[in-house]
């Protein structure tokens, strides 16, 4: 509540169109589209991969309206003091000896460990778990804290809630004030920044390793980082586990590149064709709405395939965290 009370008074420079894939990263699958003199990334929308595919500039791609509609002036800053630091560190992304640099591994490490809290699918988990937390309130106050409730209902309204509909209607009442904080969304910025600050934290010691596409390219779904977790059989295992949980955490960076963080050392490593299929499968599973593409690619086919047939492949043994 205390850092609720120190956002509503920051300055209100509220900031609408909030990118949840960083244009910087963006960029990096830009090239020039037909009949422009500009650079653009080809989209897909999962719900229709049957339709066109589309080029658009990247200032028109991968945002969200109030995203979070809550002191988002002070959130973008906080983006913004890594989002500066990505070109730097992409442009070294070929060079194993730059990732063992201190700057240059942490700005990797940010980027992945923002676009894994900035993400539509974190604000699906936020949401679901306030749903559940609200419906155990109302399950506590009618229940076990039943007594609680009625003091509560005699002491503001003097009326003793005797039918369960009474007790139903100030039991919402008594929810109200934590209703209203996460309708404002000031719950989810509060939560979004206190989980980033964890996640960086969670990343910090461990390396930066960088897959290259030795075969094909990459593609970047709208939730593009995204966590594994292996079972001892090499190459099964599951994706979107908690972070704390996760053996690895990878991000496109480009179409030839992508980020894993995990293992011993840091490394950059070309991988066959068939780990970059795997790994674009992930990213469509893991998307909410679009992917996003180099113009002139062959992955418009390969998207609709997997959203047709739900094609799953081995998971690559990338570099872990364990």
């Amino acid at each position: 509540m205390a850092h609720i009370r120190e956002l509503e008074a920051e300055p209100n420079k509220p900031v609408s169109r909030q990118h949840v894939v960083s244009q910087v990263l963006l960029r990096r699958f830009a090239a020039p589209g037909r009949g422009s003199t500009g650079n653009l990334v080809s989209w897909l929308d999962l719900h229709h991969p049957e339709r066109h595919c589309k080029d658009k500039g990247t200032k028109a791609l991968g945002f969200e309206r109030d995203f979070v509609a809550f002191a988002s002036g002070s959130l973008e800053e906080l983006w913004n003091a890594t989002e500066q630091r990505m070109g730097e560190a992409f442009a070294v992304l070929d060079d194993p000896a730059a990732l063992g640099d201190r700057e240059v591994a942490g700005t990797l490490r940010d980027t992945v460990a923002l676009h894994f809290i900035r993400s539509l699918r974190f604000r699906e988990v936020h949401d679901k778990a306030w749903k559940e937390t609200y419906d155990a309130g109302l399950r506590r106050l009618l229940g076990e804290d039943r007594s609680r409730l009625d003091a509560a209902a005699v002491a503001e309204c003097g009326i003793y809630p005797g039918t369960q509909a009474a007790a139903e209607y100030f039991a919402r009442r008594f929810m109200e004030t934590s209703q209203h904080l996460v309708d404002s969304g000031a719950v989810l910025r509060t939560a979004i920044e206190e989980r980033f600050h964890r996640a960086r934290e969670i990343l910090a010691p461990h390396s930066v390793n960088v897959l290259v596409a030795a075969e094909g390219e990459f593609l970047i779904g709208d939730s593009p980082a995204i966590t594994f977790a292996y079972t001892n059989v090499p190459t099964q295992g599951v994706f979107g586990v908690p972070l704390g949980n996760a053996h690895t955490a990878v991000l496109p960076v480009g179409p030839q590149h992508l980020i894993a963080i995990g293992g011993p050392t840091s490394e950059v490593r070309r991988i066959p064709r068939d780990e970059v299929d795997a790994l674009n499968t992930v990213q469509i599973q893991a998307a909410v709405r679009h992917v996003y593409f180099r113009p002139g690619s062959s992955l418009p086919r390969f998207v609709r395939t997997v959203c047709a047939f739900g094609k799953r492949q081995p998971l690559p043994r990338i570099p872990s965290r364990r």
